[in-house]
């Protein structure tokens, strides 16, 4: 079975709409007091400020800067839904009016976070097959580290070694997170031909067996 990353496309689409700051719905655990990195977790209905960069459409997914969730459009929940594709809902995201981007709320589809951490993980990294040195989990806050430097040469070798790892396949899920990261989300061939299949926007692929140099999929 194939696997691909998914996540949002703005980086090669015009006239998106980005989010700018989460201002309700996350919060911020302060530093760790083993490894003391700040851990934020994101919980129920987030109220978010759009940026004021020009927008042409709301898409199917969109990019949020403040905290990388994955924001996905009613729309796009409801499409993975008819295909039987197992969709868990963080909580609804509430734009705060006034919306200076261009668009207007009376258009938009309405919007959801999709909960990578609670609702969402099915998978487990191979870290030393996908070319990640020196991990570590925080025995307190669980946050992940490796050696940087390290990992980046190996991950951008030529050729780079492929995302590697093992999904339960009795979770049901076609659209999973691994314990990589809540905000990293995987899927299977079958969300991407959903995708294609009722034109959703702004939305990218790239095949796992590629790994760090994987070629963005047009659909």
């Amino acid at each position: 079975m194939r696997y691909f990353s998914i996540g949002h496309d703005t980086s090669y689409r015009r006239g998106m709409p980005e989010i700018y700051q989460i201002l309700e719905g996350l919060t911020d655990y302060g530093p760790c007091p083993v490894c003391g990195i700040n851990k934020r977790d994101p919980s129920g209905d987030l109220r978010v400020i759009l940026g004021d960069g020009r927008a042409s459409i709301w898409p199917d997914l969109i990019a949020c800067g403040d905290y990388p969730c994955f924001v996905a459009s009613v729309r796009f929940v409801d499409a993975m839904r008819e295909s039987g594709i197992r969709i868990e809902k963080g909580g609804r995201v509430d734009f705060v009016e006034p919306i200076e981007n261009g668009l207007s709320l009376d258009n938009s589809p309405g919007y959801y976070w999709l909960d990578g951490r609670r609702g969402h993980q099915a998978g487990k990294m191979d870290y030393d097959a996908s070319g990640y040195v020196a991990v570590r989990f925080c025995g307190v806050c669980e946050n992940r580290t490796d050696d940087i430097i390290l990992t980046g040469r190996r991950r951008r070798s030529d050729p780079p070694p492929p995302t590697v790892f093992e999904i339960d396949e009795k979770s049901g899920h076609d659209l999973f997170t691994t314990d990589l990261s809540p905000c990293a989300f995987f899927c299977t061939e079958s969300v991407l031909e959903t995708v294609r299949k009722y034109k959703l926007t702004n939305i990218a692929f790239y095949p796992c067996e590629e790994g760090e140099k994987a070629r963005r999929i047009a659909y």
